[in-house]
Formats: C-alpha cells, structure tokens, sequence
C-alpha cells in the first residue's frame, strides 16, 4: 500500500477468505523505504476476521523503526544557531549516536520549535530555521525516530530600522575641545525596542570621537566622546549600522569660540607714511587663551588713540588662525599716531604706533624778521625765517628755498628747510636808506616777502683823547655826551688808557682798538650790544670784572684780549674770541654765562680756581684750531635746568694743577676734537661723549 508524503496515519482494510464464520489471524505490517529497506514493523497482532456484515473493530498496531539508528542511545545537537534577525535563516545540524556515544550517521531527525512565530523549521526533517517577525527566544528540539530528543534555543529580533541619541546631543562646547558629556546613540527595530549585536560606526569631518565603533548590547547602545573641530558653528556626528548602512542618524553640536584673554602685535606696527593716507600693511593682532594657543571667534575693537587718523574696520573677529586685522589712515598732524586694540569687553589695551609725514609743500609763510630796521649797510640782527607746510599746516622737511633781496645780500640766498619747516637768512642790507625787500619762494608755492628799513648811518661817537676815564664822562665823548642806544660806540684813539664801565650801558656796536698802544674797556657795570658788528681788535682789551655783565642781542668778536676775573655774560647774542684773540680766566671770583654762546676760535687760559657757572641754554664752543687750557682745577657748575654744554672741535688741555677739574654739563669730544689731561684728573658728573682723539 503506497503512503503519500505527509500522512501521518493510515487505515487499512482488508478482506481474507476463512474456514468459519469467524477467525483469528496474526497481522504483521511493514513500513518499506523507496530504497526498499524496511523502516518501520508492526505486529503481530491478533485480529478477528468474521463473515458477518459487521467488520469488527478497528485493532490498532503498534508501529516500531527498526531503521538506520533504531538503536540510538540518543541524539546531540551540533552547532548553536546565533542570534537571528527576523527572515535571517541558519542551519542546525544534529546527530544519532549509540550507548557508546559514536555517532550513527544518517540516523533520521526530527525538528520542531517551542513558538513558530519566533522561529520555525520549513522542513521537519531538516534542521533548517527561519527567524520569524516576532521578537522572543524560541526552544528548537531534535527528535529522533525512537523518541530520544535535544534541545537548543534561537533569539530573534526585528532587523534594525533606526538609531536614537539617548543623551547627548545637542550640546555646546570650544573648538577643540570635548563635550561635556558623552553622546550615547542606540540602535532599534520597528517595534522601537533596543537591537543588540550590531555594529555601531560613529564618524565626524573634523575633530575626533573615541571610539568610533563597537558592538551593541542589550541596551542597544553606543556610548562615545566626542571632541570637536575647528570651525566654529554646528558640527555634525554620523552614525550608521555597518550591518545595514542604510540605518543612520546624525548628532550635531556647537563649537563655540575659545575664551580669548590676551593680543599680541604680530605686524603693521611702526609704520611710517604720509598724513592723511593709509598706511602699507594692515594692522595685525593674535588672540591668544589662557594656554596660549590661538583663540578664533573673538571680537577685537580698535581705537585711534593718538592723531585724528581712522580705521576700518573698527572692529573684527578672528579668524581660524587666532588673527583679526584692521586698515589705518593715519591722521592730518604730521609725527606721533598710536591704535589702540583690546578684546571686547576687556579693559587691556595694546598699542601700534606709526609715524606720519609731511605730504606736499602747498605754502610758505613769514615766521620772523620781518619789519625790521637798520642802518643801511648794517647787517640785521635777526635772521629771516620762513616756513614752508602741507595743507594741514605740517612743516615739510628738505623743501628748498630763495631768498631774493631788492638791495644788499642775504646768506644764504638757497637753502633747504630743516626739521621744523623752517630755513633762514641773515640779511645786510644795502646802502641806500629806504625800504628794502627780500622776496622768497619756494618751488612754484605763492612766495612772501620781507620789508626792512635801511637809515641813514650817523657817524660813531668815539672817545676822543689817549686819557683814562669814566664812560659816563661826557667830556670824552666827541658828540658832549656819552653813546646812546642807536649808536656805534668807537675807542680807537692810539695809546695805552682804559675806559671803565660805571654806569650801565647799551650801544648798538662798540668798536675798541687802535693801532698802537692799549685800548681798554674794563666792565664792572652792565654793557650790551645790539647789533651783530661790535669788534675788539689786537690792540684792544676788554675786562670784565666783578659787578659786571657783557649782554645784550649782539654779537661780540675779540681778536685781541679779554680778561675775565669776575661777573657775567648773559643774554642771547655771543662772543667770539676770534683766531689770534685771547680769554683769561682768572681770580677766585665766579664767572657766569647766561643763555650766551661763548665761541672760542683763538686761545682760552684758566688760571684763576673760580666756578664756572652756566644758566639756561648756555654753550661753550671750542671751534677747529682753538684752545681752552687749564693750569688749575676748576669746576664747570650748573644753576638750573637748560641745555647747556661744552663742545671741543678743537683742544681742550689740562696742562696743570694735581687735583680734579669737574664738569657737571655734558662734554662733547667732537671727531675733530682733541682731549689732553697732562696731569690731574677730569671728571665728568653729566657724561662725555669722547670721539677724536
């Protein structure tokens, strides 16, 4: 009787011919494989075979396997499937073995699961399952034939359909630096429920997260640190499951600026351009953090300090770098501009400097000397000085300029402007009276001009006779009265007699000296020129003792003697002691120079142990080929603050004395200059610059 696939219970029915109208048979049954081979008995069985209409009852047979393993002592399960997700399939191999536990091949096995919608085996016979749709753990059992079993079991879940962030996102921090706290992702099927045993890949385009993937478990989750790039603003985590990549979520974050605490000058600083225009290279600062390292993102404010220049902008934000950079016009005063720069909302302020020049020459004006009067011939005793600017009143440096007299002559007659815009002329007039002019230009600038009057010269008033007396003696005058203000005062008469100073006295020019004999005007009162020709020639002698002054505007030239025992030179003209005159110092008595330049082109001798004093802007030049000796110690003081000192173009000696000459000014030794101590010691309380030899 064939068997079809599938059933799983047979009825028989059978008819057999018998003896009586009831009998007793023995029923045997055999269950033959395709191959033929005997697979299952059963019987015998007694069974009641009866001629009646009525079959007896159905007699149920006991059905045994007498096939391959019918002997099994039981049945093992080989290999664990692993966790399935749902529609994944695995194959589950098991095996028959005897009483001595070898393994009886092709023994048949049977499959079966505890929860079919979890996982379910297609072919009984086969240890092939199938992960169902439903989430759960499913027992598999191995039955064999005889009725021994094994049993394993199978996890399923859904295939992932999402990752969450469970914490973590959306949080804020500096560039460069890590979140605060770690951002956790978790993986999850349809029914939203954690998914295990996946790869979970974190990256990002900049920075780092650590790690960057593992393998979920119960919890689903993934947990990373995540350290941010450089780029401020939102940035972005990608996470996907390697086993579906399809999967993914993203996480951003905010990289925030670092807290910027301190600038530094990187460039720009010291400058040098033009008023009123910018300058080359912008103005370029580093914002650092506490830690020194560049701080992007921050506001930098600039200020013009200094001058009334501009910026632009007037406030910037650094860049990736740390750096924030400006644009400076520089203001319309010419000299000293200055930027200040500090972090917004920091009091700290640093700054760049530049210097500003001058930008075309568009004027010249008068400063002085203009409107002055003379004799006519005379040389005027203040120079004239004009002033060459930009068009914000700037002086310009190196700008060149004529001067062009109607009479006389100027020196120069071309020169160029100094420092201060300036340049200068003396002019000596012509030798006509009447108005004179000096016209001056500059370039194609409109040029100015300077008025003088020239007068009519008188004659000097000269003393008359080769006799001793007082300057206020108006009988040895040759006008009756003794030489005013506007006159030249001459004493030339030849012999040898002094005429002393008792009353103070102020001349345009003195002329002192004849041709033969000794001329002497000996000054124990006040005595000033006016005017630039006063002269002393080699016969002629000037004695300034104590009481005395020499002063006034004018200019003093001795090309004979003078004798300094006592008083004081003072006022802002000069004396000369000229190539061939001679200065002696002498006496215990103080001498004083006061706002005076006293020049010494001749021989000066210090042989008197008085202090030297000098006042306010008072100058001692000792010019190529003279000579200031000393032959005793003496003492160069100071009486105030000024801008006094001595300089050496020539020789400056010590031939004598054995103790120290001090000098409380600045000495200059000039290149051309000569210092000699023969003997003693020279100290310098102010500093010396000693060049030359």
């Amino acid at each position: 009787v064939p068997i079809a696939a599938g059933d799983t219970a047979l009825d028989l029915s059978f008819t057999v011919q018998v003896e009586s109208s009831e009998e007793q048979l023995e029923l045997f049954i055999r269950l033959i494989s395709t191959a033929s081979d005997t697979v299952f008995t059963g019987g015998p069985i007694i069974v009641t075979a009866t001629t009646s209409g009525t079959p007896p009852s159905p007699a149920p047979v006991e059905i045994v396997y007498v096939g391959v393993g019918s002997d099994a002592a039981g049945v093992r399960i080989l290999t664990t499937p692993p966790p399935l997700f749902s529609g994944d399939t695995t194959l589950i191999e098991a095996e028959a073995f005897d009483s001595t536990e070898v393994a009886i091949p092709n023994t048949p096995i049977g499959w079966t699961s505890s929860d079919t919608a979890v996982a379910r085996f297609p072919d009984p016979a086969v240890g092939r399952v199938v992960a169902g749709s439903t989430r759960g753990t499913a027992r598999l059992t191995a039955t064999l034939l005889t009725g021994q079993t094994a049993t394993t079991s199978v996890a399923v879940q859904p295939v992932p359909s999402q990752i969450v962030t469970a914490s973590g996102g959306g949080q804020t921090a500096q560039i460069g630096e890590a979140l605060a706290n770690p951002v956790v992702l978790e993986v999850q099927g349809a029914d939203g429920q954690p998914i295990s045993g996946v790869t979970l890949v974190a990256s990002v385009a900049e920075g780092s997260v650590v790690p960057d993937s593992a393998i979920t478990t119960a919890d689903g989750q993934l947990s990373v640190t995540w350290t941010l790039g450089l780029t401020l603003g939102t940035q972005t985590l990608t996470a996907a499951v390697r086993e579906y990549p399809a999967v993914t979520t993203t996480v951003t974050a905010t990289a925030d600026p670092p807290t910027a605490t301190g600038l530094t000058i990187v460039s720009g600083d010291q400058q040098t351009g033009e008023v009123n225009t910018p300058l080359p290279d912008s103005l370029v600062v580093l914002a650092i953090d506490s830690a020194g390292a560049p701080a992007p993102g921050a506001t930098v404010l600039w200020t013009v300090a200094l001058n009334d220049g501009t910026v632009s902008p007037a406030s910037s934000v650094t860049d990736a770098n740390g750096l924030a950079a400006t644009a400076w016009t520089l203001g319309t005063l010419a000299g000293a501009n200055e930027v200040g720069v500090n972090l917004a909302g920091q009091g700290t302020t640093t700054f760049f400097s530049a210097t500003g020049t001058a930008g075309p020459a568009t004027l010249v004006e008068v400063v002085s000397g203009d409107g002055q009067s003379a004799n006519a011939g005379a040389t005027l005793l203040n120079p004239l000085v004009v002033k060459v600017t930009d068009v914000f009143g700037n002086p310009v440096n190196g700008e060149p300029v004529s001067f062009a007299p109607s009479a006389g002559t100027v020196v120069p007659t071309d020169t160029l402007t100094d420092f201060a815009g300036q340049a200068q002329t003396s002019w000596t007039l012509g030798t006509t009276a009447g108005a004179q002019t000096v016209t001056v230009t500059s370039g194609a600038l409109t040029p100015v001009t300077f008025t003088a009057t020239a007068a009519q010269p008188a004659g000097p008033v000269t003393w008359i006779s080769a006799v001793s007396g007082n300057w206020s003696d108006s009988s040895k005058w040759s006008t009756g009265a003794p030489p005013t203000a506007a006159d030249t005062a001459e004493i030339s008469v030849d012999g040898t007699y002094t005429v002393t100073v008792d009353v103070p006295v102020t001349v345009a020019t003195l002329r002192l000296g004849g041709t033969s004999g000794t001329q002497t005007l000996t000054v124990g009162k006040g005595f000033s020129v006016t005017e630039l020709s006063s002269s002393v020639t080699s016969q002629g002698v000037v004695e300034l003792v104590g009481g005395g002054s020499v002063g006034g505007p004018g200019l003093l030239t001795v090309a004979g003697a003078m004798l300094w025992s006592g008083g004081t030179m003072v006022d802002t003209g000069g004396v000369v002691i000229a190539s061939g005159g001679s200065l002696t110092l002498s006496g215990t008595s103080q001498k004083t120079i006061v706002n005076r330049d006293l020049t010494v082109e001749g021989a000066a001798l210090v042989s008197g142990t008085g202090t030297f004093q000098f006042q306010g802007s008072a100058l001692l030049t000792i010019e190529a080929g003279g000579l200031w000796e000393h032959q005793t110690n003496a003492q160069f003081a100071v009486f105030n603050a000024g801008t006094y000192s001595v300089q050496n173009r020539g020789t400056f000696r010590q031939a004598a004395g054995t103790g120290t000459t001090i000098f409380s000014l600045p000495f200059v030794n000039d290149p051309t200059g000569t210092f000699e101590v023969q003997t003693g010691t020279v100290r310098f309380d102010a500093g010396a610059t000693l060049d030359g030899t």
